[in-house]
């Protein structure tokens, strides 16, 4: 889990959520665990830190959709209730 030192900066947190999008080219079923483990990590902070930007909210869903299919993609729209996103 890579750590942020200012974790309120909006534009950290972004570069980290690229970074993890693009590891091993791009994510999709063929990527390794440890690949999706580190996406799936810094979605859920920068989700958990900014939960009302809803665009990336969007892009969690449908990287989980590429990722596991439409369970895995309706999974991420379960959590944007509990921050009421949406």
């Amino acid at each position: 889990m890579v750590q942020l030192e200012d974790t309120d900066n909006f534009e950290n947190w972004e570069k980290l959520v690229r970074a993890a999008e693009t590891l091993e080219g791009g994510l999709n079923r063929n990527s390794s665990p440890q690949a999706i483990a580190t996406t799936r990590d810094a979605y859920d902070r920068f989700l958990a830190k900014f939960p009302l930007l809803f665009g990336y909210w969007k892009k969690y869903a449908d990287l989980e959709f590429s990722i596991a299919g439409t369970e895995a993609a309706e999974m991420v729209s379960d959590l944007t209730m509990q921050y009421d996103v949406g």
